[in-house]
């Protein structure tokens, strides 16, 4: 029940900034270059190395009642150590240099969810990062296996570059129903739900932006590689 109404709450934030954003259409019409995908292991990577920590802190953040919640961060935590090294193995797949990709500094949109989940974990209340997490996951389950197939046969990117996308695709369907047990049990007074929803919807426009700084710098990274040539 109330994981329906928090669906309901976010479906037009979902289609207008995740659905409808320009990276997926550049993407089916083949318009989706290398630099585009180097710019989104990099924007991930720098994402996703946070995660174990923002969820460690946050699960002893918890009260003394809220132990379903506590075990399932705790475990969330475990399941995404290490996966930015998952983008790293990527792009050596492409055969660039890690070090060079990734000397970067995060774009604003990543930037966004990181620090917003370091403030629920040790600041707000860390019950709302239920909602970060149904809506990362959700992304997972519902494209990245799509994406990493597109990248594959229209691309022609071997599978190895494309690791990230698949160990997602299938990890974050099991949280995204954990996502939604605890939801369910954890949204019933008013102020909770409407947090969890913030949450969610903060995510979600964060993450669209991320996928407009991965076109805006592959965009610009890809004039430099020419005017380098």
């Amino acid at each position: 029940m109330h994981f329906e109404r928090a669906l309901e709450e976010v479906k037009d934030d979902h289609k207008r900034l995740i659905e409808d954003h320009p990276v997926f259409t550049k993407l089916r019409n083949g318009e989706f270059t290398r630099d585009h995908y180097l710019a989104y292991l990099r924007e991930t990577y720098h994402l996703v190395k946070h995660t174990p920590s923002y969820l460690t802190i946050a699960a002893g953040n918890l009260g003394d009642g809220q132990t379903d919640l506590r075990d399932f961060y705790l475990k969330f935590a475990t399941d995404e150590a290490g996966h930015e090294k998952l983008c790293v193995h990527d792009i050596k797949a492409l055969g660039e240099d890690p070090e060079k990709v990734l000397g970067d500094k995060p774009s604003s949109g990543c930037w966004a969810m990181i620090t917003q989940n370091y403030y629920l974990a040790n600041f707000g209340n860390p019950v709302a990062l239920i909602g970060d997490s149904v809506a990362t996951e959700d992304l997972g389950a519902g494209m990245a296996t799509q994406s990493a197939k597109i990248l594959e046969e229209k691309y022609g990117y071997p599978k190895t570059a494309t690791t990230f996308l698949y160990v997602h695709g299938e990890e974050d369907v099991a949280h995204i129903e954990n996502g939604r047990k605890l939801l369910e049990e954890y949204a019933g007074d008013s102020e909770s739900f409407a947090e969890i929803v913030h949450a969610w919807k903060m995510t979600l426009r964060s993450y669209s932006q991320l996928f407009t700084d991965v076109l805006n710098s592959g965009a610009t990274n890809g004039k430099r590689s020419k005017s380098a040539n």
